[in-house]
């Protein structure tokens, strides 16, 4: 199930074709061919207000035409043409394409619609309501999928050392204080050594976390010395240094496979980017690296195949098809206003017929008027002289 957006003027295609741009589809030569799935659609039409803002227009006339090849809602292969479509914008305010379709669905009151349109109408918005909620879904998926991911600079090179488990332990406000200062102390030399400072946060954490209480015996006085200190700060300062060091080891050797290695072309930057997240996930970085290497050429055939598939979806397309459709459309519309001005031009005709009839008529009485008065005159002339 697909849509396809269609302009009614050259004006109206054109703001579409500059919507087809800015959201990153290929215009093609027909608009007609360029297919859209139902969240598409919704962005499509979202980016064309944005255009006629843009534009400072406030309305584009457009027709959406819905191909139910599935058979969702009729029969396979049905198509459901909606328009001409005012869209119009206020204020920021976009119609949705739900919005668009229930105005060109129940245009018409319920006494002149019948129980099959009604039935039809209410099934259509139905499974297009159903194929949004479907498609939002699963856009919503991948982007959890993609916020829950592990982000590859995360992710350790060499397999991390063991560190001993933190003791939890009460910190008795009663403690030595000169003890504690000390640890302090100790604490700021180690700090001042690292660019980063990894114990602001975990003393931020420590002052709103519960504090779990080891049982001791009633007689023994818990203390916090400065051997606890130093067990408690070295497996956090060398996971930092561990980190900072996986971070710049990633990144130069990323950069340097695609420095050495630019893409051919624009649409594979990206994909290179992919493939070697990809390759990381799996193996170390020299590893990563040579499976970057041999992997480049099937990366390179796979971009060709796709490729090939746009070619082959090119070269099947009817297009003397597509021409014919589109030629006699605007035949269509030449033979209109073609058939308006000969009816103008009769119309106009007759008047000037009935007109000039009117005074032929007129001249014509006058003549016969004339000629009989002169008889009328002789004849009284020869009745005198006789």
């Amino acid at each position: 199930m697909y849509f396809t957006i269609s302009g009614n003027t050259k004006k109206d295609k054109e703001l579409i074709k500059k919507a087809t741009k800015k959201v990153g589809k290929r215009t093609a030569f027909l608009p007609k061919t360029i297919k859209y799935s139902v969240i598409e659609t919704e962005e499509q039409l979202h980016v064309l207000g944005q255009v006629l803002e843009q534009e400072n227009q406030s309305s584009v006339k457009l027709t959406l035409t819905l191909h139910d090849k599935e058979g969702k809602i009729e029969k396979a292969g049905t198509e459901y043409v909606f328009g001409p479509l005012d869209y119009q914008i206020s204020e920021g305010f976009y119609p949705t394409l739900m919005d668009l379709i229930r105005l060109d669905v129940f245009k018409e009151t319920d006494e002149t619609m019948s129980v099959e349109e009604s039935y039809r109408n209410e099934k259509l918005l139905q499974v297009l309501e159903e194929e949004l909620e479907s498609d939002q879904r699963k856009v919503s998926q991948v982007s959890e999928v993609e916020v829950n991911d592990e982000v590859p600079w995360e992710r350790p090179i060499f397999p991390k050392k063991e560190s001993k488990e933190k003791e939890t332990v009460y910190v008795d406000e009663q403690a030595d204080i000169p003890t504690q200062k000390s640890i302090f102390e100790e604490e700021n030399d180690v700090m001042g050594q690292l660019e980063v400072d990894p114990f602001e946060e975990t003393m931020e954490d420590e002052e709103t976390a519960e504090v779990e209480v080891d049982l001791v015996e009633a007689n023994e006085e818990p203390t916090w010395t400065e051997g606890d200190s130093q067990e408690y700060i070295e497996p956090l300062i060398s996971e930092e240094v561990e980190k900072n060091e996986t971070e710049i080891q990633k990144a130069t050797v990323f950069d340097y496979i695609l420095d050495q290695y630019p893409p051919e072309h624009e649409w594979m930057k990206e994909k290179n980017k992919l493939f070697l997240n990809e390759l990381y996930s799996k193996y170390q970085l020299p590893q990563t690296y040579q499976a970057f290497l041999e992997s480049k050429e099937e990366l390179i055939s796979q971009g060709k195949g796709t490729l090939l598939e746009q070619l082959e979806s090119v070269q099947s397309t009817n297009w003397h098809e597509l021409a014919q459709e589109d030629l006699l459309a605007t035949f269509e519309e030449r033979q209109q206003e073609t058939d308006q001005e000969i009816n103008e031009y009769a119309t106009e005709q007759s008047s000037n017929w009935e007109r000039t009839k009117e005074e032929l008529n007129k001249e014509e009485q006058r003549v016969i008027e004339e000629e009989v008065q002169k008889i009328k005159e002789r004849y009284e002339k020869k009745r005198d002289n006789a």
